[in-house]
């Protein structure tokens, strides 16, 4: 009867410990984390889009500029990346930057280039595949090495270096004419980010430019800044606090007209916005030390609470992700290709 009781209060003690575990600091549950492992991909991912929970394409680098077998493979999975299928490639060709790789509606768009004798030259090629026709289309040669790239309608922004500034350079996929933007050319440009009514331009001066099709605001953040991100209509900058070194983040309240500071958890020193489409949900990837696991900090209310879930399996800052509701994919960058699925 003694015995019976024991046991009792032991498995009692021994769930709560287990609900206690699954629930974050903030008392949001931890979702669940799991390795979607799988040796069908050829070469290293460099771009990852999931369109639905089952759907999702990939797009893979074999070889480099200075190596003869180059190819661009294209993938699709119908069963949530369990398993992934070969729809298109593109031979002699390997795309140059992962970050220059972006979706619009149906279309993946990123710069590939074929290389050529001298390693101080590549042939580059703005290409974009349409994920309805499962095809690719090549446009005319760029002259420019862009830095990033996004899509507003018909045309393709990218900000280049031209006489040693960074400006924005214009691209129409229609009608295959290009054009630069000579406001920007004075600009210092570090990161852009945008959504479908306005633009902003991070500076190295640490200044925010919000660019509307009816005005330009500037906005002086007052500290070191990194990066900047968009999700929905607020633009967040990651900025160095002086004090301690760790990471904060400024919110531009653009209809206010002001900037808030908000409560990021602390003790943060390497830190990385995920960039890709991600609706109202504000996602943020996060080390204490170097060679610390990797936590993933998300808000689901504007950066006014925060949510972590501690990445065990990841070393390095992701680089590959996707996220599509309730769902995020990390390409975990380790032998085989695996993908780190995590429910949100």
């Amino acid at each position: 009867m003694r015995t019976n009781i024991y046991l009792s209060i032991i498995l009692t003690l021994f769930l709560m410990e287990i609900k206690l575990s699954c629930f974050a600091g903030s008392g949001v549950p931890i979702q669940s984390q799991e390795l979607l492992l799988h040796n069908k991909l050829f070469g290293s991912v460099d771009y990852m889009y999931f369109a639905s929970k089952d759907t999702g394409y990939i797009m893979t680098n074999v070889g480099n500029l200075y190596t003869r077998d180059r190819c661009v493979y294209i993938y699709q999975t119908t069963d949530g990346g369990m398993n992934w299928n070969i729809i298109d490639y593109i031979l002699h060709y390997c795309i140059i930057d992962n970050s220059h790789v972006i979706l619009s509606s149906n279309l993946v768009c990123g710069f590939i280039a074929d290389g050529s004798s001298s390693n101080k030259h590549w042939n580059l090629y703005l290409c974009i595949f349409d994920l309805k026709k499962k095809r690719h289309m090549m446009y005319n040669e760029i002259i420019y090495e862009p830095c990033d790239i996004f899509l507003t309608d018909n045309k393709l922004c990218s900000t280049v270096y031209k006489e040693d500034h960074r400006c924005l350079f214009n691209y129409d996929y229609v009608t295959n004419t290009s054009s630069f933007d000579d406001d920007s050319i004075n600009l210092s440009i570090k990161d852009i980010a945008y959504n479908d009514s306005s633009l902003g331009i991070l500076t190295y001066d640490n200044q925010l430019y919000y660019i509307t099709q009816t005005d330009t605001t500037i906005y002086d953040i007052g500290a070191e800044t990194s990066s900047v991100h968009v999700a929905g209509d607020r633009y967040y900058i990651a900025y160095r606090e002086q004090k301690n070194d760790n990471v904060g983040i400024v919110r531009l309240e653009s209809k206010l007209n002001k900037l808030d500071i908000l409560q990021y958890p602390s003790g943060y020193k390497y830190f990385k916005f995920f960039k890709g489409y991600a609706n109202n949900i504000l996602i943020t990837f996060a080390k204490k030390e170097l060679n610390s696991a990797c936590d993933m900090i998300y808000s689901n209310d504007e950066g006014l609470t925060w949510n972590t879930i501690n990445l065990h399996n990841l070393r390095i800052m992701p680089e590959i992700c996707s996220y599509c509701e309730p769902y995020i994919y990390i390409d975990v960058k380790t032998q085989n290709n695996p993908i780190l699925k995590i429910h949100l």
